[in-house]
């Protein structure tokens, strides 16, 4: 949602997997992506939050970005690779 050339923008993606009950105390909620940034007329920031849990393997990661327009990007995530 949003524009990632001005303002405030943000998005969220979740995968599920319903049909293999993995545990019966499991949720069935297998990965999530949470994204919100600000673009300025001269940079942007962005910081994303992804989740992953298959029962014996779990994940929590933050990443975050800062790129000057027309000199380059900075962070973790690099804002021109794109969402995910």
């Amino acid at each position: 949602m949003g524009n990632r050339n001005q303002g405030l923008y943000g998005g969220a993606s979740f995968f599920f997997d319903f049909e293999n009950p993995r545990t019966a105390k499991q949720s069935p909620m297998i990965s999530s992506l949470v994204t919100l940034g600000y673009a300025y007329d001269c940079c942007s920031l962005a910081m994303q939050y992804y989740t992953f849990n298959v029962g014996v393997r779990k994940e929590n990661r933050v990443t975050f970005s800062f790129r000057l327009n027309g000199i380059g990007a900075f962070g973790t995530e690099q804002i021109g690779q794109g969402l995910r």
